[in-house]
Formats: C-alpha cells, structure tokens, sequence
C-alpha cells in the first residue's frame, strides 16, 4: 500500500507539473505534491526496514528465511479475553510464569531457612543391627548378634557459621518476597498496558473506518493514508491481544500447538 500510495503521488506531481508547463496550474501545488512525495518515500522506505528487521528476527528464531507469500495471519482468539480489566489483572497474577516463579522462590528460601534453623538442634540417629553366623571359625553351631543404638549430635559451637547461614537464609528470604511483589507489579502494568493498547487499537480501528467512508471519498491520497492507518490499527489490535494474553499467562505451550494444528 505504501508503494501504490507513492505511485498515486507521483502521477500527481507529474500531472500538477504538466499544468503548471502549461500555464494553467499553481506552483504552490507541485511543491505540495513534491512534499507529499518526500513523505509517502520516507513511509515506504520505513516499511520496508520493519520488513527487512522482522525477516532477520525470523531467522534468528526458526533457523531460515521466512516464506513471506506462504504465510497467513493468525485469527486472534479474542474468546480468551475476558471482559474487564479488573478479571485480566486476577488471571495475570495467578497464572502468569513469572509470578508463579517468584512464588515458588519464596517457598524455595522458606524451606533453606528451615533446614538452616534445624542446625541449631541436635540430630538424632537410630542404629539397628543384626548379625548372623553358623559354624564361624572354630565354634559350631548358629550365633546372632542383635544390637539397637540411639545416637545424638548436638555442634555446641560452630565458630558462629551456622548463625551467620541462619542471617543469610532470613535475607534471601526477605529478598524473594520483594522480588515476588515486585514481579507481581510489572505484571499488573503489563497487563494493564496491553489492556490499553487493545482499547486503543479498537478506537483507531473504528476512527479509520469512518475516515475511509466519510471524509476522503474523493482523495486517492487521503484513501491510501486511510488504508495504511487501518491496516496499521488492525495489526496492532491483534498484537494487543496476544501482549494482553502473554501478560495473563495464556499464551503457552498448549494455545501454541493448538494454532500449529
């Protein structure tokens, strides 16, 4: 679209410049259309490196160029969405990966502070043993031997290494719960922020769609900068909703295989 929109201009600028040569156009006019001309440029241009950068990252991803004529643009499963902002921010903080991984860090050093604070106590063994000979050596007949012994270690001093591991697990501890709620807060601005930027794809969908009805019926220029603004709101629409569920904790392994399939 970018390219065509170009086109248009080009054969604008070249008819204004006719007019002009002879005698009946305005200069002001092919200097507005070259200006337009400048711009529709740096826009196909920029196009085209986005094309360039999202080719290479596919590379880099998957391993080979990507088929670009093959491709078919996924149907974003808006069924998943829920129907508030207030319900996006529960599901992400329940279900999203890097909150149930700090969660589990916290329980992680939990247990480390536990098992440091046992140290303090003494440990206890149970010994059990049975023996059993028959004809050993020069004594005949059958011998068992059966022993049962309690065994208790208590370190009485340490050199102060098992205070200063105890001060250490209290501090890991302490930072893994900072950690989870910090984690928890990028989370509920992330969703947060995708819940924005869907609303406001939607806004720029239904603005684009009246601009292409309503007020450039009668500007092939305007209607190619229409086209490329709905396209564009279109595209970032279905962005938003896979950032809103990757923010959620939604977007795994199971939806990705089932899009595959």
């Amino acid at each position: 679209m970018a390219a065509e929109n170009q086109a248009t201009i080009q054969r604008q600028l070249n008819l204004e410049d006719e007019r002009v040569q002879r005698g009946s156009g305005v200069a002001v006019d092919v200097l507005q259309a070259k200006s337009r001309l400048q711009i529709a440029k740096e826009r196909r241009v920029n196009f085209e490196g986005a094309l360039e950068d999202a080719a290479s990252r596919y590379i880099q991803v998957f391993g080979h160029p990507p088929n670009i004529d093959a491709m078919m643009d996924p149907i974003p499963p808006i069924e998943m969405l829920p129907s508030t902002l207030d319900r996006a921010v529960e599901i992400a903080e329940t279900e999203n990966p890097a909150v149930f991984t700090a969660t589990t860090n916290i329980e992680v050093a939990r247990e480390r502070r536990q098992t440091v604070k046992a140290e303090f106590a003494p440990t206890l063994d149970l010994e059990g043993q049975f023996n059993f000979e028959q004809h050993s050596n020069t004594t005949l007949g059958v011998r068992r031997d059966y022993s049962l012994m309690l065994t208790a270690n208590w370190d009485l001093f340490s050199g102060f290494s098992t205070r200063e591991s105890l001060s250490q697990a209290n501090y890991q501890y302490r930072a893994s719960q900072d950690d989870r709620d910090n984690t928890a807060r990028q989370v509920i601005e992330q969703t947060r922020l995708a819940w924005q930027a869907l609303l406001t794809a939607r806004k720029r969908l239904r603005e684009a769609g009246k601009e292409t009805v309503i007020n450039v019926l009668d500007a092939e220029n305007e209607v190619s900068n229409a086209q490329i603004n709905y396209t564009s709101a279109a595209y970032d629409e279905r962005l938003a909703v896979y950032q809103l569920l990757l923010a959620m904790g939604r977007l795994n392994s199971a939806y990705i295989g089932l899009i595959n399939g």
